[in-house]
């Protein structure tokens, strides 16, 4: 739901300020979101979690983000970047959840075999 609501925005930050992508493409491309991955052990299992954080950009990187859309259109390509950046701490956060649960199944899949003596009989 968020993802179509993402991408719908872009499409009305493009009718409204029209083609901006050569815009982007020229300014600084460096990323102002990051993820840090650690590990957390959870009943001796060790799972991987993923953390978003936002690094403080350039200030004149961050001057020529801003003058994007400063003739026309400003106010839906602020409206597209702030959804973009909900969609993005969801992926981010699905991505950690979905992770941590293969591992957790992996790892129950292994103790299950071992506790039925499933070693050298089957294959789960």
């Amino acid at each position: 739901m968020q993802g179509s609501s993402a991408f719908f925005s872009l499409t009305q930050a493009q009718y409204a300020a029209g083609d901006f992508r050569q815009q982007v493409l020229q300014g600084s491309l460096t990323a102002t979101v990051r993820v840090h991955t650690h590990t957390d052990n959870v009943a001796g299992v060790k799972l991987p979690v993923f953390r978003q954080y936002e690094i403080q950009s350039e200030v004149k990187s961050k001057s020529d983000r801003d003058n994007l859309g400063l003739a026309q259109g400003g106010r839906q390509i602020k409206a597209c970047k702030e959804k973009f950046t909900v969609f993005l701490t969801n992926l981010v956060r699905l991505a950690s959840l979905q992770t941590s649960f293969i591992t957790l199944d992996e790892a129950l899949k292994v103790r299950l075999s071992q506790l039925l003596g499933w070693n050298h009989h089957c294959v789960i």
